[in-house]
Parts: C-alpha cells; structure tokens; sequence
C-alpha cells in the first residue's frame, strides 16, 4: 500500500538544527523558530511585514549539503491564509549571508489539501545560509530542510 504523501514528508528527516530569523515579525504573529518551521502542522509558522526584500532564514553553525525543501500553507493565527504569501517566493543560499543565489521559486502550494505541504527539490547544494525571501509579505507554516 502506498504511504500517504504527507506521511513521507513527515518522516523524511531533517538535516539537522539550525537558527531561525526573519526580516521582519507581523503583527501578532509568532516568530519563526525551528521547532515552529519544521512541525508539519499547517497552524503554526510565521509571517513577515511587506518590505524588500523579506525573507525567513535558517543558520547552520557550519555548512551543509542539501537537495530539498518543504514548505506549507495553511491558516496562522493572527494572519490568516498563507499560500497567497508563500508561491512565488523564492528558495536562496548563500556561502557569506551576503550574497545570495536564487535555486528555486516556490509554486503550487496551498492551504489545504494533497499540495498543502509541498517538497521542492534542487541540485545538492552546500551552503550555510538558507532562505526564502519575496518582495512583499511572506508566511510559511513549514520550512523543512533535507
């Protein structure tokens, strides 16, 4: 029997810890942390400002190779719906937190249903600085990193 696509990215797992920031907190919302990012719950997460660019952030304490990540939509309390805030939005690296390379757009996620929680995959990369950034608001209730 085959295994339920939210089940896989479930136990699919983490790279490894990592340091959550962001540009910029709105309103009441809480802001992104590992724990909250990488919950596969399309209630929690966080959401920023309208400023450019915005952008919610992962920090390794050292670089890692990665070829994956999972992002959500759903409905954050003190927001509301996050898909709308989310495709579009594009997936970054950087080796100096600097100067940062685009490897991805984020399309196709919504905030319920089979493409909820979506999986984007991309060539191995190593980096220790990730992030996804837009121009405007951005939310995500998922930010998972493989």
């Amino acid at each position: 029997m085959p295994i339920p696509c939210f089940a896989r990215l479930r136990s699919r797992p983490v790279s490894q810890v990592w340091v959550a920031s962001q540009s910029s907190v709105f309103g009441s919302v809480t802001p992104g942390t590992f724990a909250n990012l990488n919950d596969m719950s399309g209630t929690t997460g966080t959401g920023t400002n309208s400023g450019s660019p915005e952008f919610i952030q992962a920090t390794y304490t050292a670089p890692v190779t990665l070829s994956r990540v999972t992002v959500g939509g759903g409905n954050i309390s003190g927001w509301g719906a996050v898909a709308l805030y989310l495709n579009n939005a594009v997936f970054q690296y950087s080796t100096d937190n600097s100067n940062w390379i685009t490897l991805l757009t984020f399309t196709g996620v919504t905030d319920s249903g089979a493409t909820q929680f979506k999986e984007f995959t991309f060539a191995a990369t190593t980096a220790r600085y990730w992030r996804i950034s837009r121009s405007s608001f951005l939310s995500t209730t998922e930010m998972r990193l493989s």
